[in-house]
């Protein structure tokens, strides 16, 4: 009797260790967010040429190998789902009227938000400089009405509001006013 006790006690600590280790460790998903990016619409004057959102061990928001082996060009993409939190992204681009290409790879685990539950993560070439993006769901405040086109523009103070939603520029550091 006393030894199925002994037995149950140990199993019950070896399932709360185990749940434990798999709530606490590795590469665990957050929340259910996305990424992406609109060449296209925000910047039509770039060809963004690689791109790349991930962590540190494992690349999951990325072009195909073939697409990249062809030298396409990508004007937009986007990855909704739950994901793992990004660690970094890399993004290759061209100027369009001068053919300079240019790279950026941008460390993201002190920008992004710590939760990043229902959030939109949207990456933009602005002529020589990649900026990124958090849009947030709407919060109830006063709907604004823009141009799509100008949704993803830097705005001093690092924030604005479009279509009753908070943009916030996390990369660069906003120009505070």
């Amino acid at each position: 009797m006393r030894s199925l006790f002994g037995i149950r006690l140990a199993m019950l600590a070896i399932g709360v260790l185990c749940l434990t280790a798999c709530a606490t460790g590795g590469n665990k998903m957050t929340a259910y967010y996305g990424i992406g990016f609109s060449a296209s619409q925000d910047s039509p004057d770039i060809e963004v040429l690689n791109y790349q959102y991930g962590t540190l061990d494992k690349v999951f928001f990325a072009p195909s190998r073939g697409a990249l082996e062809q030298k396409d060009i990508f004007y937009g993409g986007n990855l909704n789902g739950f994901l793992p939190r990004g660690e970094f992204l890399y993004v290759k681009w061209r100027i369009k009227t001068t053919g300079e290409v240019l790279e950026d790879r941008v460390d993201l685990r002190n920008r992004l938000p710590e939760n990043l539950e229902d959030l939109k993560v949207h990456f933009v070439c602005h002529g020589r400089q990649l900026y990124v993006f958090v849009k947030w769901p709407w919060d109830g405040k006063p709907w604004t009405k823009g141009m799509p086109r100008d949704m993803y523009k830097p705005v001093p103070g690092g924030e604005q509001r479009f279509d009753g939603k908070r943009i916030q520029q996390i990369y660069p550091d906003p120009v505070q006013q």
